[in-house]
């Protein structure tokens, strides 16, 4: 049991690194067009002064129409008043007189301030319309992909931000972990996988930890659990030092049942950093698990505050019996008794008692076990067998058939019952 809840809890664990991942650029991407959107409009009233020429290839302001650079100035004014809708209206009748003097940057404005009044539909078709009149349009590509993005059109938004890396001569790496992004989002792994293997492959500068982390989790979704684990280890020569990135291992490592591995990973976190109260619990799961009871013990205990669940002394006793500690776990379980009983806390204590041969202070544990829970057949069977121990034959007649009514215990329960009998004589 303690096997499944701990490979749940894991592949959990990377499904939530997973979702905090997909929704990492959200916040990042609306500043990103705030940037773009103010960086036009500088650019524009920086030529209307007579300062110097937007960097937009694509939109020389020598060959735009006299008249489209006054209505885009007229609009840039309104929009710096908070006048957005008057903008819009601006621009939009403006198109309509004039179909002939389209032009992609009038549609990039419009689509801003359709963007400011909250209209991301109509942002949208815009913008839309201003890369398909210059498909090298590099800040319509990125202001597509924010709106795309916002509209949950993730497919067209790991597209668009594809498209504006490609045409953006400062092609800065951001950009492109954005598509990605986006691209997780469509679930579109494989083309998610193509740019994060390129964006870790060192010719973008530094790979930052956050493309690893989708690196892996693509690998994963994908079933590359042999690339993925090459990944991983890619990932902590370059960021060896970072604790994420061991917990990021130590996640990869136990979603795969790979225990050992994982149980070092965690353990070099700790180093790294304090650990929280459920790590070491975690920690203490992966020794257990991979037969170390000495050192599950070490970490229950570091885990264990003065407001313990009777899981947590369940488990740090269990571990105290497998290490062959029988005074600590003893120690353990009156403590957690005293705080909290229950069934499970009663059975492990009597077991306890069991295995060190004192067969009374057993029984009388079972029998607490049996008063919290009739249903639970072993106590009576258990109680049963002490009682035979101690010679008490007449207890042990009356326990061992009540447990030989369970059908799982029937069989055990008939020979016990022999014996008592042969006992009697």
């Amino acid at each position: 049991m303690m096997m499944s809840i701990l490979v749940n809890h894991r592949t959990s664990s990377v499904a939530v690194e997973h979702a905090r991942l997909r929704r990492l650029a959200s916040g990042s991407l609306l500043a990103g067009l705030i940037v773009v959107q103010a960086l036009a409009g500088t650019a524009w009233a920086q030529h209307e002064e007579g300062g110097k020429a937007p960097s937009f290839s694509t939109t020389d302001l020598a060959q735009i129409p006299g008249k489209v650079r006054r209505v885009l100035f007229q609009a840039q004014q309104r929009r710096e008043a908070g006048e957005s809708g008057e903008a819009v209206a601006l621009l939009r009748t403006y198109l309509s007189k004039h179909p002939e003097e389209d032009h992609p940057l009038l549609r990039f404005y419009l689509a801003s301030d359709l963007t400011l009044i909250g209209k991301q539909r109509e942002a949208l078709a815009q913008l839309q319309a201003a890369v398909d009149m210059d498909p090298t349009f590099a800040h319509a590509w990125l202001s597509l992909g924010e709106v795309a993005y916002d509209l949950c059109q993730y497919g067209l938004a790991g597209k668009a931000f594809a498209n504006g890396y490609e045409y953006s001569p400062a092609r800065h790496p951001g950009v492109l972990y954005y598509a990605t992004v986006s691209f997780l989002q469509a679930q579109e792994f494989d083309r998610a996988l193509q740019l994060l293997t390129d964006l870790v492959s060192g010719n973008h500068g530094e790979p930052e930890l956050d493309w690893y982390r989708a690196l892996v989790s693509t690998c994963l979704d994908l079933n590359r659990t042999e690339q993925a684990s090459r990944v991983a280890d890619d990932m902590l020569r370059v960021h060896g030092d970072n604790p994420t990135a061991w917990k990021i291992v130590y996640q990869f490592a136990a979603a795969q049942g790979d225990y050992r591995r994982a149980a070092v990973a965690l353990t070099v976190v700790g180093y790294l950093r304090p650990l929280r109260r459920e790590e070491l619990s975690q920690l203490g799961d992966l020794y257990v698990l991979i037969d170390v009871p000495v050192q599950a013990c070490r970490y229950y205990e570091q885990a264990r505050p003065d407001s313990s669940s009777p899981r947590d002394y369940e488990r740090l006793s269990s571990a105290y019996i497998a290490a062959h500690d029988a005074e600590r776990a003893l120690h353990t379980l009156e403590r957690a008794l005293e705080r909290k009983p229950t069934t499970r806390l009663w059975s492990l204590l009597a077991d306890l008692y069991y295995m060190q041969e004192d067969y009374e202070e057993s029984y009388r544990a079972f029998r607490e076990c049996a008063r919290l829970d009739t249903t639970r057949a072993r106590a009576h069977l258990m109680m049963g067998y002490c009682a035979l121990e101690l010679g008490w034959v007449e207890e042990a007649t009356q326990h061992l058939e009540r447990s030989a009514a369970f059908p799982e215990l029937e069989e055990v329960s008939r020979e016990l019952l022999n014996r008592a009998k042969a006992a009697r004589r």
